[in-house]
C-alpha cells in the first residue's frame, strides 16, 4: 500500500503526523510527502528578502525528518510561504502535475531524442530499490541527437531512479536536485553534461487528471 502525506508548509509534516509516518513506515506502507510552500517567506515584507541560505537549510532538515521517519520519499514544491492565493491556479496544476517514473534506464534513453549540437558523457551511480537493471554505474554518451546509457564508468554522480526521471523529461536541473539531496554533489563536468543533454521546455500536457 502506498500513501501520500500533503503539508502545506516544511514541519506540517512531522507535527501533524509525524509518528503516523513512523508507524505506518515501520509496518512496511510506502509513504510520500509532498510539501507545497516554502516556508519561512511569510515573515519577510518581500518573498525576494527571505535568507536563500535559511531556505536551503530548512530544506535540508525536511529531507532529514524524511528519512528519519523512513518516508520512501519527499517532493518540496517551493510555492509562496502563506501566499498560495497569489499563485495562479493554473500554474499550481501545471507544477504538481509531473509524476513520470522511467521503467528502463536504458531503453529510455534511447528513446529519446537530444539537441542535435550536444556531445556529452556523463558517468552517474544509477539507484532503484524496485527495478534491479537500472542499478549500478553507468556512463550517458549523446552525440548526434541520440543517446546510450551503457554499464561501467566511474559512478560520478549519484541520483535515485526518481530524480533521474525528472532530469529525462526536463522538468528539473542538477542544481535544483543538489539543493534539495536529491543529487550527490559529484564532479562538476558530469553535472554540466546532464544539464545539456536533458535542457528543453518545461514538459507539459493539454489534460489535467
Amino acid at each position: 500500500m502506498s500513501v501520500l502525506i500533503v503539508a502545506a508548509h516544511p514541519d506540517d509534516e512531522v507535527l501533524g503526523c509525524g509518528g503516523t509516518i513512523a508507524r505506518m513506515a515501520q509496518e512496511g506502507t510506502d509513504v510520500y510527502i509532498a510539501i507545497f510552500g516554502e516556508g519561512i517567506t511569510a515573515r519577510y515584507d518581500r518573498r525576494d528578502d527571505a535568507d536563500r541560505a535559511h531556505l536551503d537549510n530548512l530544506r535540508a532538515c525536511s529531507r532529514s525528518a524524511a528519512n528519519l521517519l523512513s518516508a520512501k520519499d519527499l517532493y518540496m514544491y517551493d510555492l509562496p510561504d502563506n501566499r498560495f492565493d497569489t499563485v495562479p491556479l493554473l500554474d499550481v496544476v501545471v507544477e504538481m502535475r509531473w509524476m513520470t517514473r522511467v521503467i528502463d534506464a536504458a531503453g529510455a534513453i534511447e528513446a529519446r531524442g537530444f539537441p542535435p549540437g550536444v556531445e556529452i558523457e556523463a558517468h552517474l551511480s544509477l539507484t532503484d530499490p524496485e527495478l534491479e537493471g537500472n542499478n549500478g554505474p553507468f556512463v550517458l554518451r549523446v552525440s548526434k541527437g541520440r543517446g546510450r546509457l551503457e554499464p561501467g564508468g566511474r559512478a560520478t554522480v549519484g541520483i535515485e531512479i526518481g530524480s533521474f526521471s525528472a532530469l529525462y523529461t526536463g522538468w528539473t536541473t542538477t542544481p535544483a536536485l543538489v539543493r534539495c539531496g536529491r543529487l550527490s554533489a559529484g564532479a562538476s563536468d558530469d553535472r554540466a553534461a546532464l544539464d545539456a543533454a536533458f535542457n528543453g521546455p518545461v514538459p507539459w500536457m493539454p489534460d489535467e487528471f
